[in-house]
């Protein structure tokens, strides 16, 4: 697939494979913070060489995120009605009918 670099949708830093970062994403169906450590350890050290490390931790950061999510007690883990409420009225009921994250 040959992608043009394009500062806003196809970076280079995204792009120096055969499919975009994204698509992989999008295709797993990873939530928020997986795929925002995939993100990064897809990029690590591309966008700047001397920031590998950096990005590596962002994505230490992100699973280990995940990891605390996924161990709290379900209750905690569940969107409140005032939550509900308060979503439903800004993008509208079928955004969080079933969201136990």
């Amino acid at each position: 697939m040959d992608i043009i670099n394009d500062a806003v949708k196809h970076p280079a830093h995204y792009t120096d494979g055969k499919i975009e970062v994204i698509d992989f994403i999008e295709d797993k169906g990873f939530d928020f913070c997986l795929g925002n450590a995939i993100k990064y350890i897809s990029r690590a050290g591309k966008k700047d060489p001397n920031k590998k490390i950096e990005d590596l931790q962002k994505a230490i950061w992100y699973i280990n995120r995940e990891i605390s999510q996924l161990s709290k007690p379900k209750s905690e883990n569940t969107i409140t009605n005032k939550e509900k409420a308060f979503v439903n009225m800004m993008f509208g009921k079928a955004s969080v009918e079933n969201d136990n994250r």
